[in-house]
């Protein structure tokens, strides 16, 4: 009888830890470092529902195609900046061109928005979340002879503070 009853408290046991492993696999954390260097001109980043959590702001520059989908871009609540262009995503530059899919952009209180597109630079993005509400300024900035395509749903998450949702300039 002592062995049965042994057996069946093993059981139920293994039965109690399988929610907790289930709930542990949601939540997923893709590391900054492996997240930049996949991100390479021309390949599609797929972070299959993982964050990345950033540290700086990540600064597309070079003229390249860039791609991301199915996840979280998000600034670190840590992070901290006196520079006045800093957001947590920057597109800038001719012919620099990012495609934004699924994906959530968030910012930091540090931050001074979310998305920038500077001149000669584009923004793809298919049903965007942009949570801008730690953030007292805009969320997205699309300069003078910038250009930016949003399709599906655009959802801004702003904050009490910030001066607007997206601002086109020129």
């Amino acid at each position: 009888m002592k062995k049965l009853f042994v057996a069946f408290l093993c059981v139920i046991m293994v039965m109690v830890f399988l929610p907790t492993m289930a709930f542990a696999a949601e939540g997923d954390v893709m590391a900054e470092d492996a997240f930049r260097e996949a991100l390479k001109d021309g390949e599609t980043v797929d972070l299959g529902g993982a964050t990345v959590t950033l540290e700086a702001m990540l600064s597309l520059t070079d003229g390249g195609s860039y791609a991301v989908k199915n996840g979280t871009i998000a600034m670190s609540e840590s992070f901290t900046s006196n520079d006045s262009n800093n957001k947590t995503i920057a597109v800038q530059g001719d012919d620099t061109t990012l495609s934004l899919e699924n994906v959530t952009v968030v910012s930091a209180a540090g931050n001074r928005g979310a998305i920038f597109v500077g001149t000669g630079a584009h923004l793809d993005a298919t049903n965007l979340v942009v949570d801008n509400s730690s953030s007292d300024k805009g969320a997205i900035i699309i300069n003078s002879g910038a250009s930016a395509t949003f399709s599906g749903t655009l959802d801004l998450k702003l904050g009490g503070e910030s001066w607007y949702g997206i601002n086109v300039d020129g």
